[in-house]
C-alpha cells in the first residue's frame, strides 16, 4: 500500500510545479484568447483535480504508513516475545544440563554403591557356604548321634523289656505261691462265736477245720454232738467252700444236708449247722 500511494502523491505535486508558471502567464496576459482562457480553466480543474488526489494520496500513504508503524510493533513484539522465549528456554536448557549432570552424579555414586554391595554379597555368599558346610557337617554329626542314641535307647529299652518280663514271670511265680490274702470270716450264733482265720483259710493253707477236739481243730465247739473233726472250710477261686468231714451228726448249709467229703459254696450270710447247732457264715470287710 505504501508503494502505491507515494507515487500519485509525488505526480500530483510535480503537476502543481508545472502548471504554476503558465498560470501565472496567463493570469499576466489580460488579452489572451479565450482558447487560452479555457486551457487555463482546464488547467485549473487539473490542478484541482491532482490536488484532492495528492490529498487522498497524502491520507492513503499516512494509513499505510500507520499500518506499517502497527506491524512493525508488532514484529517488534513478537521479536521480545521470541527473545524471552529464547532466553526462557536457554534457562530450562541449562537446568537441564545441571540436573542431568546430578543425575549422572547420582548414578555414577550408586554404580560406585553397587560395586560395593556386590562386593559385600560375594563375601556374605562366601561365609554363607562357609556355614552351609558347618551345617552340614553339623547335621551329619547330628544324625550319627541321633543314631547312636537310637542304638543305645533300642538297647535299653530291650533291656528293659528283658528285666519287666523277667520280673512279671518272677512276680506271676511269686503270686502263683502266694495267694491273694482271704478275709477273715466268723461263724456267729447266740451262744458263741468261732473266729475262722484269713491266713489259713485259703486251700493251700489247708483250711480251718471245725470240731470239737481242740488238736484237730481250729475252731472248737465243745459239745459232745461235735465231732473231734466235723467239717472244713476253705477259699477257692475266689468263693468260700465248706465240706463235712464224715462227721456223725452231718453238716447243713441252709438246711440242706451236706454229702461227706463233697464241698459246697457258701455266701456271706449263709446258715451253717453242725449236728443241729446252727451258726451265721460272715465275712470280715
Amino acid at each position: 500500500m505504501i508503494a502505491v500511494g507515494r507515487p500519485s502523491w509525488l505526480f500530483a505535486a510535480a503537476l502543481l510545479i508545472a502548471v504554476a508558471p503558465a498560470v501565472a502567464q496567463i493570469s499576466a496576459a489580460p488579452n489572451a484568447s479565450d482558447e487560452l482562457g479555457a486551457q487555463i480553466d482546464d488547467l485549473k480543474r487539473v490542478a484541482e483535480d491532482a490536488k484532492v488526489a495528492a490529498e487522498r494520496a497524502n491520507l492513503q500513504a499516512q494509513k499505510s504508513l500507520r499500518q506499517a508503524e502497527a506491524l512493525a510493533r508488532t514484529a517488534k513484539d513478537d521479536r521480545n516475545r521470541s527473545e524471552s522465549q529464547r532466553i526462557a528456554a536457554e534457562s530450562k536448557a541449562a537446568e537441564a544440563l545441571a540436573q542431568s549432570r546430578r543425575d549422572s552424579e547420582m548414578a555414577m555414586a550408586a554404580m560406585r554403591d553397587a560395586r560395593k554391595a556386590i562386593g559385600e554379597l560375594s563375601r556374605a555368599e562366601a561365609r554363607v557356604r562357609k556355614a552351609d558346610d558347618a551345617t552340614r557337617l553339623a547335621e551329619a554329626d547330628a544324625a550319627q548321634a541321633r543314631r547312636n542314641a537310637a542304638i543305645a535307647v533300642g538297647s535299653g529299652i530291650i533291656a528293659v523289656l528283658m528285666v519287666v518280663g523277667i520280673g512279671y514271670t518272677v512276680m506271676r511265680r511269686i503270686k502263683a505261691k502266694r495267694p491273694d490274702p482271704v478275709s477273715n470270716c466268723v461263724l456267729n450264733s447266740s451262744k458263741m462265736n468261732l473266729q475262722l482265720s484269713g491266713r489259713q483259710l485259703p486251700e493251700a493253707a489247708g483250711g480251718v477245720v471245725v470240731g470239737r477236739n481242740p488238736k484237730d481243730a481250729s475252731a472248737v465247739i465243745n459239745r459232745n454232738e461235735v465231732s473231734r473233726r466235723h467239717a472244713r472250710f476253705f477259699h477257692r477261686d475266689g468263693r468260700y467252700w465248706v465240706e463235712d468231714t464224715d462227721s456223725l451228726g452231718g453238716t447243713a448249709v441252709d438246711e440242706i444236708r451236706l454229702d461227706p467229703g463233697i464241698p459246697v459254696a457258701i455266701d456271706d450270710g449263709a446258715v451253717v449247722a453242725f449236728a443241729g447247732l446252727e451258726f451265721t457264715f460272715r465275712v470280715d470287710d
